[in-house]
């Protein structure tokens, strides 16, 4: 179950990362097919709102995210934490109580979660600004989509 749910979970947000990214002139944003490029705006209900500000090398804290699908929206929370020097995020569904483990990477105003799996590697690339965030999830070549979000203060 949990695998399917990480599944639906990253289509969804594949499929609307790739609806916003067809709406952006001018921002970086790669097919699901090559590498990812980051944004370099943060998005609001799908409309930018300034520049992405730089990530912390370890970004702990908890945000609630929303994934855009054909038809539904997937509410998420996503917990980064610091156990062991190791930076690590865990991503619970609203609908689906089983947490997904994912590797997290700081790369200036990209914040990347992955979670490899032999099927397909699921991917979330996040920026923010203040406590909003968007991005871009992909699955595999497969599927690609948006997120948004907000940090719990």
């Amino acid at each position: 179950m949990r695998s399917i749910s990480a599944i639906l979970f990253c289509g969804a947000v594949a499929a609307a990362a790739a609806r916003t990214a067809s709406a952006q002139a001018g921002s970086q944003v790669a097919s699901a097919t090559t590498a990812l490029a980051p944004a370099s705006v943060v998005f609001l209900d799908g409309k930018p709102i300034g520049p992405a500000e730089p990530w912390s090398a370890k970004p702990v804290g908890s945000y609630d995210l929303v994934i855009p699908t054909g038809g539904s929206m997937i509410i998420a929370s996503l917990t980064i934490a610091e156990v062991a020097g190791k930076v690590s995020a865990t991503l619970v569904q609203l609908d689906d109580p089983d947490p997904v483990a994912m590797d997290v990477a700081v790369k200036g105003t990209d914040l990347v979660l992955t979670l490899n799996r032999p099927q397909a590697p699921i991917t979330v690339h996040l920026q923010h600004r203040g406590p909003l965030l968007s991005g871009r999830w992909t699955v595999g070549t497969m599927d690609s989509g948006t997120v948004e979000g907000k940090a719990k203060l």
